[in-house]
Parts: structure tokens; sequence; C-alpha cells
């Protein structure tokens, strides 16, 4: 294929705009008990449905969602997007559940059978850490980072993957923590989204905030803040 006199694309190809870019990764990271799985809930809802959730969020394409699990069950996915039904009146969404067992690249097979058996435009991968092969000896955690992202490029659909980042990086500075572990994570998603907490009221309610660390071929978004 030639390249170098193609005509210059106006912009991306989005699947869930301004989150989701079509075909590529997104990684959505923070520490635990954030809101990672609701706020992901909530775009793999507005995906499969096709009516976003959130205001500034808009779906360009509806599409079945795979949920590939490797720390909860399928029955707490359900919950969540039951409770988020209720509160939005959203019909029942498309979104079919696979277990992770063992790592992302050891699944390919079966990954790509379920994506065709669904017609799934979208796959979570929840969480980074375990769907990451194990390093192969004389090798790093980059190697393993790397073999995870290549798996996913071969599977050539749009993926959002939840991450976790280390106690020891949390800090006041917003921009000093990142996801946990190598830094092929980052430079291997395309766009990359730190969702922290922020206030929380008597009343129960919190605020969270997503803010933009990376992004390819897009300008970074303002955070957002989400009550």
């Amino acid at each position: 294929r030639l390249i170098g006199d193609l005509p210059l694309r106006p912009g991306p190809e989005w699947l869930l705009e301004p989150i989701l870019i079509k075909g590529t990764a997104t990684m959505l990271y923070g520490e635990g008990g954030v809101g990672k799985s609701t706020m992901t809930a909530a775009i793999a809802l507005s995906v499969a449905c096709g009516r976003s959730i959130m205001d500034g969020w808009a779906v360009k394409e509806k599409t079945p969602v795979l949920v590939i699990d490797w720390e909860s069950d399928a029955e707490d996915w359900n919950d969540l997007f039951q409770l988020l039904r209720a509160g939005m009146g959203y019909e029942p969404p498309a979104v079919h559940y696979m277990e992770g067992k063992g790592s992302l690249p050891g699944m390919m097979n079966n990954i790509a059978r379920e994506i065709t058996r669904t017609g799934a435009g979208l796959i979570i991968v929840d969480s980074v850490g375990l769907a990451t092969p194990a390093s192969r000896e004389g090798s790093d955690a980059n190697d393993s980072a790397l073999r995870l992202f290549a798996a996913l490029r071969t599977l050539g659909v749009t993926s959002l993957l939840i991450d976790h980042v280390s106690k020891s990086q949390i800090s006041s500075d917003s921009s000093a923590s990142g996801p946990y572990g190598s830094v092929y994570k980052t430079n291997s998603a395309r766009s990359v989204y730190e969702l922290r907490a922020g206030e929380q009221t008597d009343d129960g309610a919190r605020t969270v905030v997503m803010h933009h660390r990376k992004a390819n071929r897009t300008k970074r978004q303002e955070p957002l803040a989400i009550r």
C-alpha cells in the first residue's frame, strides 16, 4: 500500500466522542474505589444503547459491547447496568460478558470468536494487570505490556482498558501519577484518562473528576467533574 499522497483525514473516527476513537485502545486508570467500574459501565451503556449518558459525549456508532472480566463477576456488572438504566430510563443494553482466564493474549482465539458471535465493536478489559501476560524469562514488564497491546491490535476493535495506580503514585500534584507498572501502557494507548476522587457531601453524593492525561490526534479534553 502506498502512502504519503493520500487525502488528509479531517479528524479521528469516533465511536464515542470525545472518549473512544474507533479501532484504538483507551485507558482509564485510578486508585481503588474511585468509581472506575461505574464510569466504564456508563461508557459501555452509552455505546450499547446508542444514547449518551453524559452531556458532552456523542455516540457516533451504536454497537454491542463485550466485557472481559478478570476481577469481578457477571452479577456485579449486571447490577451496575441496572442501576444506571433505572436512573436514565434506558432500554436493555447489548452487553455480553466473558470471564477472563489467564492472559488476554492467551485467550485470543476465544475472544476473537466471541467478537464475531456477538458483533461487539467495543471490548472492556477489566483489568489490565490481570490481563497482561507474565514476563518471559530475561524480559521485563515492558515486554508484557507490549504483548498485551499487540494482541489488542490484532483483534482490531475499539477497547477500553481499566487499570490501577499504586498508592505511592497518588500525590497532590495531579500530573504525578500514572497507570501502575510499565510506561508502555501509556505509550501504547491512544488516549489515557485518570479518574480522581473529589468532594463527598453529607448526603452521600460524591464528585469524581476525569483528567485527560494523553491524547493522540486530538487535543486533550478539559477535566470533567461528575457528581
